[in-house]
Protein backbone atom coordinates (compact mmCIF):
# COMPACT_ATOMS: atom_id res chain seq x y z
CA UNK A 1 0.00 0.00 0.00
CA UNK A 2 1.40 3.36 -1.03
CA UNK A 3 0.99 5.71 1.93
CA UNK A 4 2.93 8.64 0.45
CA UNK A 5 -0.20 10.52 -0.73
CA UNK A 6 -1.78 10.21 2.73
CA UNK A 7 1.44 11.28 4.43
CA UNK A 8 1.80 14.23 2.04
CA UNK A 9 -1.78 15.35 2.69
CA UNK A 10 -1.29 15.20 6.46
CA UNK A 11 2.00 17.12 6.22
CA UNK A 12 0.38 19.76 3.99
CA UNK A 13 -2.36 20.33 6.56
CA UNK A 14 -0.26 20.17 9.73
CA UNK A 15 -0.62 23.85 10.53
CA UNK A 16 -4.42 23.48 10.45
CA UNK A 17 -4.66 20.87 13.17
CA UNK A 18 -1.40 21.08 15.13
CA UNK A 19 -2.19 24.66 16.05
CA UNK A 20 1.43 25.46 16.88
CA UNK A 21 1.95 22.70 19.43
CA UNK A 22 5.59 21.87 20.12
CA UNK A 23 4.80 18.82 22.26
CA UNK A 24 5.61 15.51 20.58
CA UNK A 25 2.91 13.50 22.36
CA UNK A 26 0.25 16.10 21.58
CA UNK A 27 1.34 16.22 17.93
CA UNK A 28 1.22 12.43 17.68
CA UNK A 29 -2.27 12.41 19.24
CA UNK A 30 -3.59 15.07 16.87
CA UNK A 31 -2.15 13.28 13.83
CA UNK A 32 -3.77 10.02 14.98
CA UNK A 33 -7.12 11.78 15.47
CA UNK A 34 -6.91 13.27 11.98
CA UNK A 35 -6.18 9.85 10.50
CA UNK A 36 -9.04 8.24 12.42
CA UNK A 37 -11.53 10.84 11.23
CA UNK A 38 -10.49 11.25 7.59
CA UNK A 39 -8.66 8.00 6.79
CA UNK A 40 -10.65 5.54 8.92
CA UNK A 41 -10.53 3.01 6.08
CA UNK A 42 -6.77 2.53 6.59
CA UNK A 43 -5.71 -0.45 8.67
CA UNK A 44 -4.12 0.31 12.05
CA UNK A 45 -0.65 -0.65 10.82
CA UNK A 46 -0.93 1.79 7.91
CA UNK A 47 -2.07 4.60 10.20
CA UNK A 48 0.87 3.93 12.51
CA UNK A 49 3.24 4.04 9.54
CA UNK A 50 1.80 7.40 8.46
CA UNK A 51 2.12 8.77 12.00
CA UNK A 52 5.77 7.71 12.15
CA UNK A 53 6.47 9.21 8.70
CA UNK A 54 4.85 12.53 9.64
CA UNK A 55 6.66 12.64 12.99
CA UNK A 56 9.96 11.93 11.21
CA UNK A 57 9.32 14.87 8.88
CA UNK A 58 8.52 17.11 11.84
CA UNK A 59 11.75 16.03 13.53
CA UNK A 60 13.70 16.62 10.30
CA UNK A 61 12.57 20.24 10.14
CA UNK A 62 13.16 20.64 13.89
CA UNK A 63 9.51 21.46 14.52
CA UNK A 64 9.89 20.66 18.21
CA UNK A 65 12.86 23.05 18.65
CA UNK A 66 14.89 20.62 20.77
CA UNK A 67 16.48 17.28 20.13
CA UNK A 68 14.64 14.28 21.43
CA UNK A 69 17.28 12.56 23.51
CA UNK A 70 17.03 9.66 25.89
CA UNK A 71 19.62 9.42 28.65
CA UNK A 72 21.41 6.15 27.84
CA UNK A 73 23.12 6.16 31.24
CA UNK A 74 20.02 6.37 33.40
CA UNK A 75 19.27 3.08 35.11
CA UNK A 76 15.50 2.71 34.94
CA UNK A 77 15.55 -0.36 37.18
CA UNK A 78 16.53 1.67 40.26
CA UNK A 79 14.31 4.42 41.69
CA UNK A 80 15.76 7.90 41.69
CA UNK A 81 17.36 9.05 44.91
CA UNK A 82 15.34 12.26 44.68
CA UNK A 83 12.08 10.33 44.59
CA UNK A 84 12.88 8.74 47.95
CA UNK A 85 13.87 12.00 49.63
Amino acid sequence: MNLEPVTAEIVDELSDFLDGTKDRDEARTRIAERLESDFFHLPSAARLAVIEAVMAQLEAVEHFDVEYVVNPFKDESKPDEEARA
